[in-house]
């Protein structure tokens, strides 16, 4: 038992060693680096990424901009056309919906959001979708749904539409304009006759 023990002990040790490592690379100097650093995070797997994401505080309680950094590159290096397998970009989406469905702060679910934009796919639709009722966090909502460029996304949004109100309503509408969303034409269309000054303006 004593040594089942110390062998977990010894790899926790080990992970957090390799994630400081690459957190004191951030922010990479150049793309050869910030690929680098990305693949090295995939490595870690499951464990090793939520070691990043917990890294991810609410603004004036921390600092966490190394993290952000290597997060930011590892979203960015996901969106790249096949840089990475599927499975492992589906095991970072995952990751990410995990750290925005824990956090409490909303600043901290809109920066996992952001980096959202860069790769997800169908996997995040209904996870993302919930949040297209709230008034600050239907923006970065929006945007990853719309990014997706795929009908499910479009559909998430435009059954949305019809119960929202104010700047949700503005948002949504935009980004379905934004992309061109053939499938929402009839749902845009019946708020021709708003009297919402923002709205007709769209």
């Amino acid at each position: 038992m004593l040594i089942v023990l110390s062998a977990h002990a010894q790899d926790v040790r080990l992970l957090s060693t390799k994630v400081a490592d690459i957190l004191a690379q951030m922010p990479a100097k150049d793309l050869v680096q910030r690929d680098k650093s990305a693949q090295n995070m995939i490595a870690l797997g499951d464990l090793g990424l939520a070691e990043f994401t917990k890294l991810i505080v609410p603004a004036g309680t921390g600092d966490d901009t190394s993290a952000r950094n290597a997060l930011d590159a590892l979203a960015i290096t996901l969106g790249q056309t096949g840089a990475v397998n599927e499975s492992d970009r589906l095991m970072v989406s995952n990751a990410f919906l995990k750290a925005i469905e824990k956090s409490s702060d909303k600043d901290v679910k809109s920066f996992f959001m952001y980096e959202l934009k860069f790769f997800a796919k169908a996997e995040a639709v209904e996870p993302i979708a919930k949040y297209l009722s709230d008034d600050y966090l239907v923006e970065p909502a929006a945007a990853v749904l719309v990014d997706m460029k795929n009908h499910p996304a479009m559909h998430a949004l435009k059954i949305a539409l019809p119960e929202m109100k104010g700047k949700s309503q503005m948002v949504v509408v935009k980004g379905l304009g934004d992309y061109g969303a053939f499938c929402a034409d009839s749902s845009i269309r019946s708020l021709a006759g708003t009297n919402d000054p923002k709205l007709k303006k769209m």
